[in-house]
């Protein structure tokens, strides 16, 4: 700044530029460098931020704001901006009174700080620090609705399954599934629920149940299950006790004279853009093992998605699906649906391998054509 600009004005501006910068373009720039204070400020500030105190202030708050920092993390905010003006008027006492230009910035700074935790100001995201500083596990009310056609053993099948998930306070959330299902010869009704507690940024833990029914097969599953989130990434986990009754005969070994199994699914989820989500699947069921292969897609139009899903396993198994989804709750991307609202219908991620559970994957065989009656006392239709 010029030498003859009133030092008040000089404050007055240098205060304007941190407040700007709590939610201002520039806060990224200078916290994605640790070189920020000396290069992106010079250009984003006007020269009269030159003083090493100022602009060690100004990164400090930059950082602080874009970091979704808590009052802790403001405080030392404050004595970062301390130590350099310090630093300064140790070494150079006769600049001493020019180092104190800067105390209305301090001021200003630690009422910015303050103001902002208890007022959530919004920043470039659009959330205030208190309210991005913890991400409810459930943003809000949500569900979702998808139906599906394809064929399981070379038996087709459709059907429809839905979620509903709701927020248990900040840290927990619940969710149920229900699903029906038409397929080889037969109705499938399930019911399924979680109970979980997850940080939207870092992942998932919680409990899971799946109830499934068919005039075929009982399969009810409870256990555990979690997810941990990496940038495009998510690894995943689900196991438990599985109790699973065959009313007919089945190619699987074990199923006709065993009833309780452990059921697992271990999974990774790629996300090539935030709105595509391909995921590799293991699931073993029965002492069997099966592979996975799903791919969602979300469209340009709010909330409706498109998927596939197939899979390979032993004893001959194979399956493919396809189907539609939609989404209710806000408008956001995909991984942001998958890691903020709602996980997995539980129903609907079982249901191939459920269902293979009591099919006979073996080729028909005919049954012997009646016997002719030609009227004599031998015949049935005496």
């Amino acid at each position: 700044m010029a030498a003859n600009v009133p030092r008040g004005l000089q404050a007055a501006q240098e205060i304007h530029a941190v407040t700007e910068c709590m939610g201002g373009p520039g806060c990224d720039v200078a916290c994605r460098d640790d070189q920020a204070t000396a290069v992106p400020l010079s250009i984003l500030w006007p020269p009269a931020l030159s003083d090493l105190a100022t602009k060690g202030a100004v990164h400090a708050m930059a950082c602080a704001c874009n970091s979704k920092a808590t009052l802790n993390c403001q405080v030392a905010t404050l004595s970062i901006f301390l130590r350099p003006v310090w630093r300064a008027s140790a070494a150079h006492p006769p600049q001493i009174m020019k180092t104190l230009n800067t105390l209305p910035l301090l001021a200003a700074l630690a009422v910015t700080a303050v103001t902002q935790i208890h007022a959530g100001v919004p920043m470039a995201s659009g959330q205030g620090i208190a309210a991005a500083a913890s991400e409810p596990a459930v943003s809000a009310i949500n569900g979702k609705l998808d139906a599906n056609y394809g064929a399981i053993n070379r038996s087709s099948t459709r059907g429809v399954a839905g979620t509903l998930s709701v927020p248990l306070g900040r840290r927990f959330g619940a969710q149920f599934d229900g699903l029906y299902q038409h397929g080889f010869a037969t109705n499938i009704f399930g019911v399924g629920s979680h109970f979980f507690a997850r940080d939207p940024g870092k992942g998932l833990i919680g409990l899971v149940f799946s109830g499934m029914t068919s005039q075929k097969f009982t399969d009810v599953i409870v256990g555990a299950e979690g997810e941990y989130y990496f940038k495009q990434v998510t690894l995943g986990a689900v196991a438990g006790y599985d109790n699973y009754d065959s009313h007919v005969p089945t190619t699987f070994p074990g199923l006709a004279t065993h009833q309780s199994f452990v059921a697992a699914r271990l999974y990774a989820a790629v996300y090539p853009m935030d709105d595509l989500m391909v995921r590799l699947e293991y699931q073993s069921r029965f002492n069997h093992n099966f592979c996975m292969a799903h791919v969602e897609w979300q469209t340009p139009l709010k909330g409706v998605a498109i998927y596939a899903d197939g899979g390979v396993g032993e004893n001959g198994y194979a399956h493919l699906l396809g189907g539609m989804r939609i989404y209710f709750g806000g408008d956001k991307s995909l991984k942001d649906r998958h890691r903020q609202d709602d996980p997995d219908n539980v129903n609907s991620t079982f249901i191939g391998t459920n269902s293979a559970g009591s099919t006979n994957t073996e080729p028909a065989q005919e049954a012997p054509p009646p016997e002719e009656c030609h009227g004599g006392c031998g015949c049935e239709c005496c």
